[in-house]
């Protein structure tokens, strides 16, 4: 048996504001209970990425240690997730608060990325950047949040919520060989219309 070894360098990214857009279905189980299937994609701009451990990145060039760097990033990372939602509904005065959670898997993908200020670890790349095009990596997934909605007319809910969305930290390698593990983490404000039938 053979292989390849990396360094595994982790990072923590920062995005600018981005848009969700998912659809599901489902059932009502219980008067106050109900389960769906939802499959949804994020999408957002990066901003920059900060090394808080690099696993041997900088030294694997012969070049210094990098934890605790802070690089400006350009491109853009997409979330396509398949999750299984639960939730508990409540009636108040009219409206219908409601929390629940979900579990499921999610395709974390960068696109066109290229992290300034790295030009000593990829010969390959435009020079002065770590170049990911077109990656992806397949991740466990898990969400949770709350909301209100309101009934509008008979057989139709619209509510807001928010809700927060992770993964399991995805695995990139860039043109250089080395290894990346960015943190994806979502703070969602969704605008939501449900259908009962």
């Amino acid at each position: 048996m053979g292989g390849a070894s990396y360094p595994l360098a982790r990072e923590r990214t920062s995005f600018d504001d981005g848009y969700y857009i998912g659809t599901a279905t489902g059932r009502q189980v219980a008067d106050h209970v109900r389960f769906e299937g939802e499959y949804s994609c994020r999408h957002n701009d990066l901003e920059r990425f900060s090394l808080h451990d690099d696993g041997g990145l900088g030294a694997a060039p012969g070049g210094a240690d990098l934890s605790g760097a802070r690089f400006d990033s350009r491109g853009s990372m997409d979330a396509f997730a398949v999750m299984a939602n639960g939730y508990f509904d409540f009636d108040l005065l009219g409206f219908k608060p409601y929390f629940g959670s979900g579990l499921g898997y999610a395709n974390v993908k960068m696109n066109d990325t290229r992290t300034l200020g790295l030009q000593s670890l990829n010969a390959l790349a435009p020079a002065d950047s770590i170049g990911l095009s077109d990656v992806s990596d397949d991740v466990f997934a898990y969400q949770f949040g709350a909301g209100v909605g309101y009934q509008i007319r008979p057989g139709i809910v619209a509510s807001v919520d928010y809700r927060y969305f992770g993964t399991q930290d995805p695995q990139f390698k860039p043109v250089t060989g080395e290894l990346l593990r960015p943190e994806y983490n979502d703070y969602d404000l969704g605008l939501n219309v449900r259908f009962d039938f």
